[in-house]
């Protein structure tokens, strides 16, 4: 509470008001019918295979984050204080074949102010043991808005963002095995500058898992 104080007093800042609505209903349930063909020699020789996968996620029940008062915090308060979802991809046991899977950030409202550097993201492995668990990472400068600025308008307008990609490589799931990840959203602190632009700002967006099957060796 200290530290938040000395931030926020510091540089004339005051609460940031964000509204961050984070609401998952993907589930990916299906068969897949993979086909490889072997040639040697002549054309007539083929193998063929097939498999099923079958991908859930417990943030088709997640709960929502929603926060009125998302603060500036420092980048070493991140995995304490940054807004953060837990949920797990599963590849289930009915799976014969791996899956890979992309997350996605879609259906993204934000506020003129808040399409900065300073708007920030993560994806977390939970399970992992190393120094960096980072999955990826990104902020909002890079979304795209739709539609064309309004001669006018106000800094914080409410805009539509087009779907933020937050994998840049697809995660590989094992099949009949489970991953545990974490979300988390921020706004961070740069003690240079005054950062009085970012308040009053408005997000609201949907976490989307795209899952495909994995190529068979």
């Amino acid at each position: 509470m200290e530290t938040e104080k000395k931030i926020n007093s510091s540089k004339n800042i005051g609460r940031v008001f964000v509204l961050v609505v984070s609401l998952i209903v993907i589930g990916i349930s299906g068969s897949y019918a993979y086909f490889t063909t072997s040639i040697s020699g002549t054309p007539t020789q083929t193998t063929i295979s097939s498999g099923k996968f079958e991908v859930t996620s417990s943030l088709e029940g997640a709960n929502a984050i929603k926060d009125l008062s998302l603060s500036l915090i420092n980048p070493d308060e991140v995995a304490t204080k940054a807004k953060s979802l837990d949920f797990n991809v599963v590849s289930t046991s009915n799976s014969t074949i791996n899956a890979k899977y992309d997350i996605f950030l879609r259906g993204i409202t934000l506020s003129k102010n808040l399409y900065s550097s300073d708007f920030k993201w993560e994806l977390v492995n939970k399970d992992c043991t190393d120094a960096n668990c980072v999955l990826a990472t990104g902020d909002f400068s890079v979304a795209e808005r739709e539609g064309s600025v309004v001669e006018g308008e106000e800094a914080n307008v409410s805009t539509t963002a087009k779907d933020l990609k937050l994998t840049s490589d697809s995660i590989l799931l094992h099949k009949d095995t489970t991953q545990n990840l974490i979300f988390r959203i921020w706004l961070q602190n740069d003690e240079s500058r005054n950062q009085i632009e970012l308040t009053n700002g408005r997000f609201e967006g949907k976490l989307s898992i795209s899952a495909v099957p994995a190529e068979m060796n």
